[in-house]
């Protein structure tokens, strides 16, 4: 095979990956959208004193918000719970997290680690995550419904 024919034949093969990875691309779910968590505006991160602080706290806020959903979706979670969970965390939010109730087993972690994250943040970006985690929970109550019981089709 010559230096044309390989040349061809990479570029062939790169077109043919291409596609079959583009078809096989997701299409947007419309209750993903419905669901999408809130994150704390960039302008908030910026000014903040801690950025490992923010950043950690960032990535506990979006990685629990998208489990929540998760757990809706399989019907882990009642709506009863997700009231609870989600109103302890609104109103917890007030004090660091350090007063919440623990009506929930995923409560603990707010509430050991996640008020200490808190406290080492400046008190703008404290009132920031607080307007997202409440943002957030309301998304999550409202959504309740159409999030149930829809799992997604995997790909495989």
């Amino acid at each position: 095979m010559n230096k044309e024919e390989t040349r061809l034949l990479v570029e062939s093969w790169r077109d043919l990956i291409s596609e079959d990875v583009y078809s096989m691309r997701p299409s947007p779910d419309p209750i993903d959208k419905q669901t999408m968590t809130s994150v704390v505006p960039k302008d908030q991160i910026s000014g903040a004193s801690s950025k490992v602080e923010v950043m950690k706290l960032m990535s506990v806020s979006t990685g629990f918000f998208g489990t929540l959903v998760d757990s809706i979706r399989f019907g882990f979670l009642s709506r009863e719970e997700v009231n609870k969970i989600c109103d302890a965390l609104s109103s917890g939010c007030e004090d660091n997290f350090k007063s919440l109730p623990s009506t929930h087993a995923c409560l603990k972690y707010w509430k050991s680690e996640v008020s200490r994250l808190v406290d080492r943040v400046d008190e703008e970006f404290k009132l920031a995550f607080c307007e997202s985690i409440k943002s957030n929970c309301e998304m999550v109550k409202n959504n309740y419904s159409r999030a149930y019981g829809k799992i997604k089709q995997l790909r495989m």
